[in-house]
């Protein structure tokens, strides 16, 4: 036994002889260069994006079955119940239920015909892992040996792990299982559970799924906090967890307190469900499993490359209306030679990234179905309408799939109107 900790520790803190990706340019252009231009309007927003891309983009290079992968973030406070609903929602105790939040790690789940356990340590290493060294990783690998020494985590010596899992049900939809969060002031505050740490792993995600104890009885402020601060486009569900500890009544009650304190923040989510892991078919796991199958069988887009041509699109556009050419070449020259790095990294685990001539940012769809309509000469039929209001616009759900919440009003708006006519 002690040999095999000794192992597990050598494997951890091991330094790769060769990365397999060099971030260290792409990292000084977004860190250095990038934030030289930050008198280009609505700079924080644009960076933020990017960084939130690039964060994406790295553990796919890292983790190669991320790739083509659409993300469902598990977040809340520590103790709200995400890693045991993760473990009885998708029938397989891979993960540990009582993680101390000093060593608990981000962990992504994804399905392979065979279990496969790989992390990224702090050095940005790929090491292969069995399944038990999971729960050493988590509670500390001292107590298990055969002399008991003081109990030694390793948690803090990884990024993140990826475990590869027959039993996950969804192949198009890799679950992240966030660290949780608390305050500074906490007993069990680090770099891992600060708030900051959390909002960029669900920034980073393609829907989020929040957890709520029913125990607590009501959303605190502090996650109301933490849920506004979130890109208003990601698909938000919350999960109002260990609900066989309330009755039926107090859970109904609950559930109408937590939209009425969403409402209030002008937070759009989808919406408030109950789930038990003691009961996994119970309460609203129907529902639950509805949206990830949905979630599931959506194509999955990727938005870095637009992000980025956004950001240099703005910046651009900006240094030439103001007459200041040098700024606007040298922005021009960063953005071939940014593409460039990207397109060095993705080419080395065959990842295909767009190219800045190939991006098309549609600034009015309207016109775009308009003119589509005139040249087919369409006549849209009224019945058109009722079928739309049925299959998109019953739920929160569609309004909140693609694009950002500007670009989906459009959307809307252009669908309603030109639905309102018979002919064009």
């Amino acid at each position: 036994m002690p040999y095999d900790n000794l192992k597990l520790l050598t494997q951890i803190i091991a330094k790769p002889n060769e990365k397999k990706a060099n971030f260290d340019k792409l990292d000084e252009m977004i860190r250095t260069q990038i934030p030289l231009y930050n008198d280009i309007p609505d700079f924080e927003a644009l960076y933020s994006d990017l960084m939130i891309g690039s964060d994406k983009f790295k553990h796919c290079i890292l983790y190669e079955d991320l790739i083509g992968k659409n993300i469902v973030a598990l977040g809340g406070m520590l103790s709200s119940g995400k890693t045991s609903f993760l473990n009885t929602f998708n029938s397989d105790q891979i993960l540990a239920d009582d993680i101390d939040p000093e060593t608990s790690v981000p962990t992504y789940i994804v399905y392979k015909d065979k279990h496969k356990v790989s992390a990224v340590n702090i050095f940005e290493n790929v090491i292969e892992l069995e399944t038990q060294d999971v729960i050493k990783i988590s509670h500390g690998i001292g107590e298990m040996a055969e002399h008991m020494v003081p109990n030694v985590t390793l948690g803090h010596m990884l990024e993140s792990v990826l475990i590869q899992s027959p039993n996950h049900n969804y192949i198009h939809t890799a679950f992240l299982d966030t660290t949780g969060y608390v305050k500074p002031y906490s007993s069990y505050y680090t770099a891992k559970t600060d708030e900051l740490f959390l909002r960029s792993q669900l920034n980073s995600s393609d829907f989020v799924l929040w957890f709520v104890s029913a125990e607590a009885e009501l959303i605190t402020q502090s996650d109301l906090d933490v849920i506004k601060s979130l890109r208003s486009q990601i698909p938000l569900l919350i999960i109002v967890n260990k609900a066989d500890t309330k009755s039926n009544e107090q859970l109904v009650e609950i559930c109408e307190n937590i939209k009425l304190s969403l409402d209030s923040k002008g937070i759009n989510y989808i919406d408030v469900l109950t789930f038990s892991s003691l009961k996994p078919k119970a309460y609203d796991s129907n529902k639950i499993r509805h949206y990830m199958d949905r979630w599931d069988n959506r194509i999955y887009l990727s938005d870095f490359a637009k992000h980025l041509k956004v950001l240099f699109k703005a910046g651009c556009d900006f240094y030439s209306d103001n007459l200041d050419e040098s700024s606007a070449k040298e922005l021009k020259s960063l953005q071939n030679e940014f593409f460039t790095e990207i397109n060095k990294i993705a080419d080395s685990v065959g990842l295909y990234v767009t190219k800045p001539d190939q991006i098309d940012l549609i600034q009015n769809p309207f016109l775009v179905v308009s003119k589509y309509k005139q040249n087919k000469k369409i006549r849209t039929n009224p019945k058109i309408a009722d079928l739309l209001a049925q299959e998109l616009f019953d739920t929160k759900q569609w309004s909140q799939q693609e694009g950002g919440s500007e670009y989906t009003t459009k959307i809307i708006s252009m669908i309603n109107e030109l639905t309102s006519c018979e002919e064009y």
